[in-house]
């Protein structure tokens, strides 16, 4: 047998060229790129809402409301009690054309609470209003690789969500004209706020070790304002949102961690092992149409803008943007515009006791931010539910969203894209008193 030691000489040469390209992007440009591995548009929540993909600014007529538009609230009519369950499954199909030893397919499955609230109607100064706290999970940040190739086990863990608990209150200021605000606080009052973040580069000989460890932590406060305006007979509804930008505190702890032959290796650390940083979220905003064309069939439809192009990490008086890791003069992120369409239809039964089931539908384009243009997500939705006598309200909803040849600023030096899928389940529980 010959050995051809140009070639084995190239291959040595390839794979430590890989390893030291991957271990300084990670070392330098990801440690300010924040992986949302779901949605980045901030959305609502609730069964029945996601069922008709989301077109649901000039609805919001539950107890979801507070997340979607607060102007609707005021619909209430008797006290709400709702509590809502997601379930969540995504597929990655990585390529990395240059490399196709990485690629392959990843995928994580989560379950969780999404969102609960507590909604009080009243009349104060001759004013219909309802007051309303409420717990939501905004952003889910799981995620997990798996990398295997050119002689080492890459493996990187991110756990975590960014969540807010907040207060709302609505009032109708005439008779077809209400008003709302949400005040958010993104805290760790309920369980861990931020997420963390694990690496392990081990060779297939065990020779060398290296290890990433960082952990991060969210403050902040912001504030949803909404409208909703009935017209025509009150079969038309025009409803609209703002969805304030804010600066939240960003606390954190890392270490690095390198071993060679089993002896630790000095790793060139730029900053302390602890830091204050901060996050600064954009505006976004959005204005929804809703059709009542019988008494128990509706359309909708949605637009929605948000400024990623504000979206800005900074760290020891630097700023980069979290999407792609770069300064932020230099990152060439534009705005997202989704549009979002739904259906709901209602079957009913009078008796005894009296049972509504509802049919939903809906289809949407969620783009995600990324460099140059936004990656383009498209998405179905389907939903039904059960309704005894308006007090108990069971919905459940399914959603697949998928995105092609997308996110490929994760690792702009690998020729790298993603196929994405997603499906999700939520179902939701209100109780009316």
């Amino acid at each position: 047998m010959r050995i051809n030691f140009n070639t084995l000489w190239h291959i040595y040469r390839h794979t430590i060229l890989l390893a030291v390209a991957f271990t300084c992007y990670t070392l330098s440009a990801y440690a300010y790129v924040l992986d949302l591995p779901c949605s980045f548009n901030p959305v609502g929540s609730g069964a029945r809402a996601l069922g008709m993909g989301g077109a649901f600014i000039a609805i919001a007529d539950d107890a979801t409301s507070a997340s979607w538009n607060p102007g609707g609230l005021v619909q209430l009519k008797d006290s709400e009690l709702s509590i809502v369950y997601r379930s969540y499954h995504r597929e990655e199909d990585n390529t990395f054309s240059d490399y196709m030893d990485y690629s392959g397919k990843q995928s994580i499955s989560i379950s969780d609470i999404n969102y609960l609230s507590f909604s009080y109607p009243f009349t104060l100064i001759r004013r219909p209003m309802v007051l309303s706290v409420n717990y939501q999970q905004l952003y889910d940040l799981n995620n997990k690789w798996v990398l295997e190739g050119f002689g080492s086990n890459n493996d990187y863990t991110q756990e975590g969500i960014l969540s807010a608990y907040g207060i709302a209150w609505s009032v109708r200021l005439v008779e077809f004209f209400s008003l709302g605000i949400t005040i958010n606080f993104w805290d760790n009052a309920f369980g861990f706020n931020g997420w963390k973040e694990d690496q392990y580069d081990i060779s297939y000989d065990k020779s060398r070790i290296y290890i990433r460890k960082e952990n991060r932590s969210l403050k902040g406060m912001n504030a949803n304002i909404g409208i909703l305006w009935r017209l025509c007979n009150e079969r038309l509804t025009i409803g609209a949102v703002v969805k304030l930008p804010f600066n939240a505190q960003i606390e954190m702890d890392y270490s690095y961690q390198k071993f060679f032959n089993g002896r630790p290796v000095p790793v060139y650390k730029e900053y302390p092992p602890y830091l204050k940083d901060s996050l600064e979220f954009p505006s976004s905003y959005g204005i929804g149409l809703a059709y009542e064309i019988q008494d128990n069939f509706r359309i909708s439809a949605d637009l929605y803008r948000t400024n990623w192009q504000h979206f800005i990490y900074k760290s020891q008086g630097e700023t980069f943007s979290p999407v792609t890791g770069k300064p932020a003069h230099i990152s060439q992120i534009k705005p997202t515009h989704q549009v979002r369409l739904g259906m709901e239809y209602i079957w009913k039964k009078e008796g005894l006791m009296q049972i509504d089931i509802p049919f939903r539908g809906g289809l949407f384009y969620d783009p995600s931010p990324a460099e140059k243009s936004p990656d383009d997500f498209w998405g179905v939705s389907l939903g039904t539910g059960l309704y005894l006598n308006k007090k108990h309200c069971i919905d459940i909803a399914w959603q697949y969203r998928w995105g092609n040849n997308v996110r490929e600023y994760l690792q702009p030096d690998f020729d790298f894209s993603q196929d994405v899928e997603e499906h999700m389940i939520y179902s939701s529980y209100v109780l009316h008193f």
